[in-house]
């Protein structure tokens, strides 16, 4: 999904690149991809044909795929905005940084992992050594796009049926059991019972891979009670961004939307209440994080500050 939405702005009008996709079809989270890959009119390339296509680049956002034979050079783009949690690792039973290939490809000589700004760079160097002499300094397009489209807020907040007199309450939640819907499971009918609705409306973003490993059947289906009483839910493609942009007040976990929220000056960041997670310390880009009092930060995720609550 990462390079569905940063290609299309870095390619625009350019007639000497041709792009072709491919997927891994025993990824744990490959429900849909095949489907939103032709929606988006996409020339796939089944996977086991890879070995036998000669491109020039192969560009991922993923740390963990099998990357062909051969001498491509290989760029690997970070899934979120960058690598600042320790995730188990699939490969093993210990854990490793998020966005990090394997030692083995960067020491091949043909991959290159991309860093937004020079700051980032230093942060995964101090974690992750081996990385040294095998980064790319690329920018950050979808936090670019984010601080872009601030002129379009307005219409945005229409595009969801927000009033002009109404907040907008942004709950996001990354996946897995201490993402904020994980271990808050009843977190947002119980947010819409406390708030309302004449004030405030409610959205949610929440992971792909949630969508893809649950189905959106059983994601409507748990949140039945949410939706009834106007949880604007938003797709799992392309929508977070405009959402992100509209949002008066942001409700998040460790998950890579809360970074971009606090990193895009979204006007009210509050941090959830984190359980088993292990993050690194976060690269911020002047993030808002830093004037939220930590007991703000670490207090039960329905504390909603600001216009709403105290």
């Amino acid at each position: 999904m990462r390079v569905l939405e940063t290609l299309p702005a870095l390619l625009r009008d350019d007639s000497r690149v041709t792009v072709v996709f491919a997927y891994d079809p025993t990824s744990a989270f490959n429900a849909g991809v095949l489907e939103l890959l032709h929606a988006a009119g996409c020339r796939v390339a089944p996977w086991q044909q890879l070995g036998s296509i000669a491109p020039d680049l192969i560009l991922t956002a993923s740390e963990n795929i099998d990357v062909p034979k051969g001498d491509c050079p290989v760029l690997v783009l970070p899934h979120g905005i960058g690598f600042q949690k320790l995730v188990p690792d699939s490969r093993s039973a210990r854990e490793r940084l998020s966005g990090v290939v394997p030692d083995s490809l960067p020491e091949s000589g043909r991959a290159w992992l991309a860093v937004s700004h020079p700051a980032q760079e230093e942060q995964l160097l101090a974690t992750h050594p081996k990385a040294a002499g095998h980064t790319l300094l690329v920018g950050d397009p979808c936090f670019d796009e984010l601080v872009g489209s601030r002129t379009r807020r307005k219409a945005y907040r229409e595009a969801l049926g927000v009033a002009d007199h109404q907040r907008l309450v942004m709950v996001s939640s990354t996946w897995g059991p201490t993402s904020l819907l994980g271990s808050h499971p009843d977190l947002l009918p119980r947010l819409l019972a406390q708030l309302s609705c004449d004030e405030a409306r409610i959205g949610a973003i929440v992971h792909p891979n949630v969508w893809s490993a649950h189905g959106a059947w059983q994601l409507h289906t748990l949140q039945a009670a949410a939706l009834d009483a106007g949880l604007l839910l938003m797709p799992a493609v392309h929508a977070w961004r405009p959402a992100l942009v509209a949002a008066d007040v942001l409700v998040g976990d460790h998950g890579s939307v809360t970074l971009y929220g606090a990193a895009t000056g979204t006007r009210s960041s509050v941090w959830a209440r984190r359980t088993r997670t292990r993050p690194r310390p976060a690269h911020r880009r002047g993030s808002s994080a830093d004037s939220i009092p930590p007991k703000d930060r670490n207090g039960p995720p329905t504390q909603v500050r600001g216009p709403f609550r105290g």
